[in-house]
């Protein structure tokens, strides 16, 4: 059984750690667009900037003293199957950047460890029915396109692009990191 936002881990929540490296590193803060038409309070949060040499090890562990800087988003809504609904699960997303790279950690919790699914390791692989944490990064704010990377729990990764809310291009392939740890 999916479940919405955070899907690992009640007492010893995995973190997944995403690095990405593309040509949004520049961008001074991670904030969402207007809020959506049912009054939806989209979460913001500033991204934090980080010298070079503070940069995290992608390994899915959020210890790091680094993730005690970065920007926080804990107050998720679902999107399915209950638009708008408080999440099912606590999730919270910590996000930095440096001159190269932008970082987004998450720590997703789940009252039922003992079901959690892992899905495919392949790259690329079907992560549909796996827990994971899906990133959608839309920088020219559009709400119709955008950079998709999934993380599943067994580390699997996919991404794709989004254009226009209809195509996805699953054969577009980019440089990121993300690992995964229960």
């Amino acid at each position: 059984m999916k479940r919405v936002f955070g899907s690992w881990g009640a007492r010893t929540a995995p973190a997944l750690l995403l690095l990405l490296c593309a040509a949004m590193s520049g961008l001074p803060s991670a904030r969402a667009a207007a809020p959506a038409a049912m009054g939806q309070v989209r979460p913001s949060a500033k991204a934090v900037r980080i010298d070079i040499s503070e940069a995290p090890i992608i390994d899915g562990d959020l210890s790091d003293p680094v993730w005690a800087k970065a920007g926080v988003i804990d107050k998720f809504t679902q999107k399915s199957p209950n638009p708008g609904e408080p999440a099912t699960e606590r999730t919270v997303l910590r996000i930095l950047y440096d001159q190269n790279n932008l970082y987004f950690g998450f720590y997703a919790y789940d009252s039922h460890p003992d079901e959690i699914i892992p899905g495919s390791m392949e790259r690329d692989g079907r992560l549909a029915s796996a827990d994971s944490v899906a990133l959608y990064i839309d920088p020219g704010q559009t709400r119709r396109n955008a950079y998709n990377f999934e993380l599943g729990a067994s580390g699997g990764r996919t991404d794709e692009l989004e254009l226009n809310n209809t195509t996805e291009l699953r054969e577009w392939n980019t440089i990121w990191s993300g690992r995964a740890k229960r």
